[in-house]
């Protein structure tokens, strides 16, 4: 690794890639990001429309396919990023209290909300392919006594999801650092090295 790294990153989830490259972008080590359309490596256009109640084709994602097209775009690194959380919704004491004096659910807080969301993160050499590292951040939250109108929810994935990702860039910075740190140990040092005999 140089001084300064030429990164490419891919997401699988297109609509967070402006804050990943925002995490990127705030590296000290980062001087420059590419990110890899899907367009490039599954065919999904920008606004392909989408049926909610459908489930999701996964086609898959090959890493030799991502390699070609960092190198493409000069990258030292490639960075790819898969993002996921989980909403669960469960009833309190609150729905005993809304049945018994038959008060309409809507405005009784009977519901507990939890979120679990993680990162992961895989640092891959363009070049060669080396597995730098596998970085994995996980949070998880409850919001307890919500009504069916609350946001409780999106506002728990959205503050895990900035907190996620700003615990990724420091362990990126770390291990760009110990990455660095290692080739300096393991280069030959110009002490050891035989002086050069000159010609008589």
């Amino acid at each position: 690794m140089g001084d300064e790294l030429r990164v490419a990153y891919y997401v699988f989830d297109e609509d967070h890639a402006e804050k990943v490259a925002a995490m990127l972008d705030a590296a000290p080590m980062v001087a420059s990001t590419y990110r890899i359309p899907s367009l490039m490596v599954t065919g999904e256009r920008r606004f392909d429309q989408k049926d909610p109640y459908a489930t999701p084709e996964r086609k898959p994602v090959r890493l030799k396919q991502l390699r070609l097209l960092a190198a493409r775009a000069r990258a030292d690194v490639l960075v790819v990023v898969d993002y996921g959380y989980e909403v669960t919704k469960k009833a309190n004491g609150w729905t005993a209290f809304g049945a018994a004096a038959f008060v309409p659910l809507l405005f009784v807080p009977w519901l507990d909300v939890e979120v679990k969301s993680y990162v992961d993160s895989y640092v891959i050499d363009v070049r060669n392919g080396f597995l730098y590292g596998h970085l994995s951040t996980e949070d998880e939250g409850e919001e307890t006594q919500q009504t069916v109108h609350s946001d409780a929810d999106q506002t728990l994935i959205e503050g895990q999801l900035k907190e996620l990702l700003g615990q990724t860039g420091v362990l990126l910075a770390k291990l760009v650092t110990d990455e660095r740190n290692r080739l300096k140990e393991a280069a030959p040092s110009t002490e050891d090295a035989p002086l050069a005999q000159t010609a008589p």
